[in-house]
C-alpha cells in the first residue's frame, strides 16, 4: 500500500466511531420513551380497572359554582353537579397519548355540551395525589365517570368511533 492509500484509510476507524455514536444518541433522544412522570406509556389498548373516585372530597353545589380550573377540582365540580365526566390522563410526549389528544379534539364538540372533560397530564405535580387515587398505571387512560358516579375506564388509544360509543353510554337518553 501506498503512503498516500495509507492515509486514506486511517480516517475509516473515525467515521465508524461517529457513526456508531451518532446512531446511540438517535436512538436515546428519539425513540418512545417506555415512561413518562413515573407511568408506563401503553403498548397495547384495552379496558382498564377503575379506582373509585367517589372519596374526593365533594362540597355541596351552590347557585355560584363557577367551572374550575385544576383537573381535581374540575372532577369535584362534575360530581357535585351531577355531570357525567371524560377524564383523559395523559402526557405532552408519549404517541398513544398525542394520538388520543387528537381523537378527543375531534369528538369533543359532538358531546362538550353533555359531557365534562377533564384533561390530567401527568407531569404536573398538581395532579400527583388524583393519579395515585385513581390508580393510573399506563398512560394513556381514559375515565368515562357517569352523573351518579359510576367509572368505567380504557388503557391505550381509542379510534373516533370507540370513543364516541363511550361517550354516548354517559349521555342521558331523552
Amino acid at each position: 500500500m501506498s503512503a498516500n492509500e495509507i492515509r486514506r484509510w486511517r480516517w475509516l476507524p473515525v467515521v465508524v466511531v461517529a457513526i456508531a455514536v451518532l446512531a446511540v444518541l438517535g436512538f436515546k433522544f428519539f425513540r418512545q420513551p417506555d415512561s413518562v412522570a413515573g407511568l408506563a406509556v401503553a403498548q397495547t389498548a384495552g379496558e382498564a380497572t377503575v379506582a373509585p373516585l367517589g372519596s374526593l372530597p365533594v362540597h355541596q353545589a351552590s347557585a355560584d359554582d363557577p367551572f374550575p380550573q385544576g383537573a381535581p377540582e374540575q372532577i369535584e365540580w362534575s360530581m357535585r353537579n351531577a355531570k357525567a365526566a371524560y377524564i383523559l390522563f395523559h402526557s405532552a410526549s408519549c404517541v398513544p397519548c398525542l394520538q388520543m389528544s387528537k381523537t378527543v379534539a375531534r369528538v369533543r364538540p359532538d358531546y362538550a355540551s353533555a359531557i365534562v372533560f377533564v384533561d390530567v397530564l401527568v407531569s404536573d405535580s398538581a395532579n400527583s395525589s388524583l393519579i395515585q387515587q385513581a390508580g393510573i398505571r399506563s398512560i394513556p387512560t381514559s375515565i368515562f365517570l357517569t352523573a351518579d358516579g359510576q367509572a368505567s375506564g380504557y388503557i391505550g388509544a381509542m379510534t373516533d368511533d370507540a370513543l364516541r360509543a363511550e361517550l354516548a353510554k354517559l349521555v342521558p337518553q331523552e
